[in-house]
């Protein structure tokens, strides 16, 4: 491609990276509610989305009607943005791109539910497109963001669920698929420019695994007669360019599938199940491979891992021997570990990749639901009541949440569909909760941080510079009384050694070159004047260095230079809040950037090509 539209959604600005807004290392916790939006009952609030720097959700108030609220944390600051007349409930769908809100809504005039806009006003929030005119709803659904567009799919005049994409403008919302559109319930699968969908086999009829890049001549199909599920969360995943997703034709049933992207390439990767499907789903990228839940002729639904390959296709743990099913779900990589809950045992483990260090935390955990992971704490949902429970990673550290300022139990509602009723926003934690004393009715409330450490990191990150060698840096605030930063090394998440060490300054950036090999886990330890530490985050750093762009200095102060470009043709600077904040045209081999307009931090640099786009990151100083 040579033009790309919009902006990226920060929800799909780092696939590969974790931006970290963390304290030094978990603290105390007051629950505050933000706002009590409906007096008389509940309002359920859902949908948190962090927007242009504000936090957006759905809420019902008195009259019980949902209506679209904004706040910036405070109950003066939470106000009602609208729509607030229409038909009861049918707001759905909040999602941010190029610094607006999008979703679904009929607001009862004979348009039906249709595409509504916000820019973060009452009076800036109206129908974007009426997509099937009259009386007839179009419902869009399943917006993902990706190439700089808005993907989504809504019913036409025909009946049937067609693509759309969005420049964010009324012109520039059109069709790409005519003909039925297999949606999920939250995104499409990404990879690259490109997002993936299910629609016919290519004669209008049957199934397909199709791909756009959100042109017309973009939109192919890869794999005709297939039913690939890529849609719902948990059941794709990226590993080295290339999309894992379950899928199922008329041979082998529902199994794990690959896509590079071609026709060619898009394949089953293993018949795991031969007389049952294998059914592989809840699909988790941890050091360089793909874990997942799946069943095979001898066991139940158990972990299985994945290098891409068939042979490299296996049963990773037998948790509960034979037949029976241990149900792996909610995995999540936490302080350089990989966490699953086992819904069949009612159970929490952890893993490092290894038999050994395949451990169980905590037993006797009814249903677990993963909610969030705030304060260096992994947070769940427990049980039919969801109650909010806490855990460091061991048995005694999982337990019961308790806030400092309340006795009661913090429960939450969770009939929405998704987990996206928990967003950190300002380094507080939101979340759709009920704890009396604090709020008698599921209100909008948030997790304080209490007696703030002598330093906050803002980011940590870790990138290749070249094999053996890896840049760490660091974004901090609030720094006071800090005497130095070391950067430590583990090659097992469990024994460090210090790598570097960096004197304190007025700086908020850091960062140092150190050593790398095969496996590797980092965190940085601040030293305070009186000697006590503070540790952050654990983040970890793929298997080998990759043969990726290249830029330097980095650090830079007013020039960048870019080597290996390849064949891209463009490229965005974009910033931690993922704001483009500068957009380049760049020739191929090696080019200089001016970025002396940048403020100092760190930025993603996002290189745009004919067929592909690549991310790289620098500090500017």
């Amino acid at each position: 491609m040579t033009k790309f539209l919009g902006t990226p959604s920060q929800k799909y600005l780092f696939p590969a990276l974790c931006t970290l807004l963390l304290s030094a290392n978990a603290i105390a916790q007051d629950l505050t509610l933000v706002k009590e939006v409906n007096p008389t009952g509940s309002s359920f609030p859902h949908n948190f989305t962090v927007c242009a720097g504000k936090l957006y959700f759905i809420a019902m108030d008195n009259t019980n009607f949902n209506t679209v609220w904004v706040t910036s944390g405070t109950d003066a600051t939470t106000q009602r943005i609208g729509p607030i007349t229409g038909v009861s409930n049918s707001i759905q769908n909040l999602v941010t791109y190029n610094n607006k809100l999008f979703f679904s809504f009929d607001d009862g005039s004979g348009t039906g539910q249709e595409l509504w806009a916000s820019d973060g006003t009452e009076a800036g929030t109206s129908l974007l497109a009426d997509l099937n005119p009259g009386t007839g709803n179009s419902t869009p659904q399943v917006f993902t963001v990706c190439n700089g567009k808005l993907f989504f799919a809504a019913v036409d005049n025909t009946g049937l669920f067609e693509l759309y994409v969005s420049d964010g403008t009324p012109g520039g919302t059109v069709g790409l698929r005519h003909v039925n559109v297999l949606g999920g319930s939250t995104n499409f699968a990404a990879l690259g420019n490109s997002i993936y969908f299910i629609s016919d086999n290519g004669s209008g009829s049957g199934n397909g695994l199709w791909k756009t890049d959100g042109t017309p001549g973009g939109t192919v199909l890869l794999k005709p007669d297939i039913v690939a599920v890529t849609a719902i969360p948990g059941f794709s995943a990226v590993l080295n360019d290339k999309l894992y997703f379950q899928a199922a034709d008329a041979v082998a049933g529902n199994e794990l599938w690959v896509s590079d992207g071609t026709s060619g390439g898009t394949q089953l990767v293993k018949d795991i199940g031969i007389s049952v499907s294998g059914d592989p789903q809840d699909l988790c990228v941890y050091n360089n491979k793909i874990y997942f839940a799946a069943r095979d002729d001898d066991h139940g639904i158990e972990m299985w891992v994945t290098d891409g390959t068939g042979a490299g296709t296996q049963l990773f743990k037998d948790i509960a021997p034979g037949s029976g099913s241990s149900q792996p779900r909610q995995s999540v990589v936490y302080n350089g570990l990989l966490y699953f809950t086992c819904w069949g045992t009612s159970e929490l483990w952890k893993t490092d990749g290894t038999d050994a260090g395949t451990q169980l935390v905590k037993s006797g955990m009814d249903f677990p639901k993963v909610a969030a992971q705030w304060n260096n704490k992994l947070y769940y949902l427990f049980g039919a009541s969801n109650i909010i429970w806490e855990s460091d990673g061991t048995s005694a550290g999982t337990k019961l949440f308790q806030p400092e300022n309340t006795t009661n139990a913090l429960t939450t509602y969770t009939d929405f569909g998704s987990d996206d009723h928990f967003t950190e926003y300002n380094s507080e934690l939101y979340l759709n909760g009920q704890s009396l004393g604090i709020a008698s009715g599921f209100e909008p409330v948030k997790l304080t941080s209490l007696n703030p450490l002598p330093l906050t990191f803002v980011d940590l990150r870790a990138e290749w510079i070249s094999n053996g060698q890896a840049n760490v840096s660091w974004v901090v605030a609030s720094q006071e009384n800090v005497n130095t930063y070391t950067v430590q090394h583990s090659a097992d998440a469990v024994h460090y050694s210090d790598a570097c060490r960096v004197v304190a300054s007025t700086a908020q950036n850091y960062h140092c070159t150190v050593p790398a090999g095969s496996r590797n886990y980092f965190r940085v330890v601040e030293t305070d004047l009186d000697g006590k530490q503070h540790f952050s985050k654990v983040i970890s750093l793929q298997a080998t260095a990759p043969s990726a762009t290249t830029v330097f200095p980095n650090p830079a102060t007013d020039i960048l230079n870019i080597k290996e470009l390849m064949n891209y043709q463009s490229a965005q600077a974009i910033d931690l809040a993922g704001r483009v904040v500068q957009q380049y045209i760049i020739g191929y081999g090696e080019t200089t950037l001016n970025i002396t307009s940048l403020g100092k931090g760190i930025y993603a640099l996002k290189l745009f090509g004919r067929n592909e786009s690549r991310t790289v990151y620098f500090i500017k100083n």
